[in-house]
């Protein structure tokens, strides 16, 4: 199961559309080292 720390966590984030919102977490999530390259 994952686990997410504090500064994974975006509070008050704005995206303009859904597909900005998906990169912006996806780029998070591989920042952190949850996902791998090319997941998004």
């Amino acid at each position: 199961m994952l686990t997410l720390k504090p500064e994974d966590i975006f509070i008050g984030c704005r995206a303009n559309s859904k597909k900005k919102a998906l990169r912006i977490a996806a780029d998070s999530l591989q920042a952190s080292g949850y996902v791998s390259e090319g997941f998004f």
